[in-house]
């Protein structure tokens, strides 16, 4: 019984082991690693592309085109910034940055957790403060107008869906199904996790 205990330890692979592999069989690099890179962005090599649109194709086949009350969008990255108020996105988007007081772990969370959670080596968070989740920008060159990219998949169907009701080809469209990234700010972390959120980037609200 032992033995069987230390076999299936030795097979457990970590993090670091993933992303190795990952990078080794070209899945996905290190963003612009030849200037040094930077925490929390990566590039999809030759499988990790063919990975990434095999996906979205399968997901939009399945819920789209097999679908006769279904139809899909492509909205814009960016929307008017009062999208973004309305929604209560500007004002309530956003979350702690804390710092593991145990083994100095820098991370997030949500404002409800305070003093409620640890690090999940059982130290203390301390609190660095709060940060926004929106990626702010500009717009314009002479007088730029603040503006953000999105930070919700789902937006962009409900500004468009009154509109595409009108459409004479959609009199029976019931549901709207979007494929695309958010791009919601996060803490650079050092390795990636190998999951549908940083290695493929598909938001699956509509499932």
């Amino acid at each position: 019984m032992v033995k069987e205990k230390t076999e299936e330890k030795k097979q457990e692979i970590t993090i670091e082991e993933i992303a190795t592999f990952c990078k080794r069989k070209g899945f996905v690099f290190r963003s612009s690693e030849i200037y040094g890179g930077m925490a929390g962005f990566w590039d999809f090599g030759p499988l990790g592309v063919e990975l990434f649109n095999n996906i979205k194709q399968s997901w939009w086949n399945y819920f789209v085109h097999q679908k006769d009350n279904m139809v899909g969008i492509d909205a814009s990255i960016i929307s008017h910034p009062k999208t973004w108020i309305a929604s209560g996105h500007v004002a309530n988007f956003s979350d702690l940055a804390v710092v593991c007081k145990k083994c100095k772990k820098s991370s997030k969370i949500d404002k409800s957790e305070k003093g409620k959670v640890k690090c999940e080596c059982g130290g203390e968070y301390d609190v660095q403060g709060e940060f926004s989740l929106m990626f702010k920008t500009k717009i314009g060159a002479l007088n730029p107008e603040e503006a953000y990219l999105r930070g919700e998949t789902a937006q962009g169907m409900f500004m468009d869906f009154f509109k595409l009701l009108k459409l004479e080809d959609n009199n029976y469209l019931s549901e709207l199904h979007k494929l695309e990234d958010v791009l919601e700010m996060k803490l650079p972390l050092e390795i990636f996790y190998l999951d549908a959120e940083s290695l493929i980037l598909l938001n699956l609200n509509s499932l």
